[in-house]
């Protein structure tokens, strides 16, 4: 009977060491499995920001010719403010593309009228755009007025009425390689002709 006893004793003891040591390795194997996970998290979270910061360096590289340069520079022409705001390049539009070695150039103006009377804006005769050695670049192809239509802009042209103001693009179809390019503002008579360096 004691010998009943003592075996009995001795499965049970067994049996109970045998689970803590079953537990034990269950416990070890979701500690190991949770440090694995973290440290895999950890070095994602720490690659996350190198990664979107390359993208954004390749993107800006890529797109570097399309962006809007602001210039964000101010004349007054016969009563009217003209504020040059930003130019842009782009080599095809939608539905267009630049002839080769060209380059459509599109250009964002506001103009504020502090006359008494309505003015009147006309983006062909208004406009001029030439180099730094005057050669002429008036050259209003379809192609550069789809790009302002890409962009949402309304062609700089109409009625302004007193005291109000209105933003709107000019383009053009200008070299690649022209440089010194500046937009010359006059009046509706082609008198105060005054420059603005674009670059």
């Amino acid at each position: 009977m004691k010998r009943s006893l003592l075996i009995f004793f001795a499965a049970v003891i067994i049996s109970a060491l045998c689970a803590c040591e079953s537990i034990s390795n269950s416990k070890d194997n979701s500690l190991a499995s949770s440090s694995v996970t973290t440290t895999h998290d950890s070095l994602a979270d720490d690659k996350t920001p190198g990664m979107v910061s390359d993208a954004k360096k390749s993107h800006k590289t890529s797109v570097e010719n399309e962006d809007w340069i602001i210039i964000d520079k101010s004349v007054t022409v016969k009563g009217l403010d003209y504020t040059v705001n930003a130019y842009k390049k782009s080599e095809k539009s939608e539905s267009f593309e630049a002839d080769k070695g060209r380059t459509f150039l599109l250009i964002d103006i506001t103009v504020k009228n502090n006359l008494k009377k309505t003015a009147t804006i006309n983006s062909k005769t208004m406009f001029d755009l030439t180099d730094r050695f005057g050669t002429l670049y008036n050259n209003t192809s379809l192609g550069a007025i789809s790009c302002l239509d890409d962009e949402n802009m309304e062609q700089l042209d109409g009625h302004i009425a007193a005291s109000s103001e209105v933003r709107g693009g000019i383009a053009y179809e200008v070299p690649k390689v022209t440089k010194g390019l500046r937009l010359i503002i006059q009046g509706p008579d082609g008198d105060g002709r005054t420059p603005v360096i674009l670059y």
